[in-house]
């Protein structure tokens, strides 16, 4: 069914990532994507798929009235765009106060699972000592003294980490990296005690490890604590554009079976132990959304 979806779309919209010229904006949809696995698979200069990709692509099949042009983007170069007031949507996208300030955005279109901290072994008894009988103080570990995290730039890592990110103290701490696909390197500097913690997704993970690349004294602690539920959105630029294309966006992902294919993608790229967790949340979201 991936496959079809994706096929039709592509052969239906032509929407290889800049080729598509439009004379009016208003009449378009132009798409932000980040080559983001798994949820925009990129092959070749065009949206081959993924958790979020199949989604566009449904949207892009069932609007055919509009022209659609897709762009693969980083955060920071597709946020800059909305920040201008430049006519855009994008998918996968975490809901924030200050985003709500930018964009329109639509229902929620997947569960999924918090961000958290990668570390070696060599730093096990560094994150064990702010364990507190199963609360883990967050805040008092990137506090610590001459400690080295690896990010990745323009990311939403919920808001717990977000504000704590955010303040002054810690920049001399961070390393950012600009692309989201580059959170193998974060891996792989955390494994040669080159960096103390990487703040990744769960699934970022999960995809090394089913790769077999995953170095053994590598652990992932997931901040579950952040939200009991979490989820994804699609999002437009603020105004009466944006809310038009959200208001159908909305229509058209009313398709249960399609947000199940879409979590089941998604749910191939977690560490195995998670895997179980996340079914039980997207079978709870399905229920609430039929």
């Amino acid at each position: 069914m991936r496959a079809k979806i994706c096929w039709r779309a592509l052969l239906l919209c032509s929407i290889s990532m800049t080729s598509c010229v439009y004379a009016d904006e208003q009449e378009a949809i132009h798409w932000l994507v980040v080559d983001s696995q798994p949820l925009f698979i990129v092959d070749n200069g065009s949206l081959a798929g993924g958790a979020i990709g199949i989604l566009l692509l449904h949207l892009v099949q069932q609007m055919p009235e509009v022209q659609h042009v897709v762009e693969v983007s980083n955060n920071n170069r597709g946020f800059n765009d909305f920040l201008n007031g430049k006519l855009r949507c994008t998918g996968g996208l975490v809901k924030k106060t200050q985003r709500e300030s930018l964009l329109h955005f639509s229902q929620p279109v997947l569960p999924f699972l918090p961000n958290g901290l990668a570390y070696s072994t060599s730093s096990s008894a560094l994150i064990e000592r702010h364990d507190h009988n199963g609360h883990f103080d967050v805040g008092a570990l990137l506090m610590e003294p001459k400690l080295r995290i690896g990010v990745i730039a323009g990311r939403s890592n919920g808001e717990l980490l977000d504000n704590l990110l955010g303040q002054a103290a810690m920049k001399p701490r961070l390393m950012a990296f600009t692309k989201t696909n580059d959170a193998e390197k974060l891996l792989h500097m955390v494994s040669l005690k080159r960096l103390d913690i990487a703040i990744v997704n769960p699934t970022e993970i999960g995809r090394i490890q089913k790769l077999g690349q995953l170095e053994d004294n590598l652990h992932f602690l997931p901040l579950m604590a952040q939200s009991n539920e979490q989820y994804l959105y699609f999002g437009c630029t603020k105004g009466e554009w944006g809310a038009r294309h959200i208001a159908r966006i909305n229509d058209l992902l009313k398709n249960s079976p399609l947000l199940a294919e879409a979590a089941a993608i998604y749910a191939e790229y977690l560490p195995r132990r998670l895997v179980d967790l996340y079914r039980q949340r997207v079978e709870t979201f399905l229920a609430l959304n039929r």
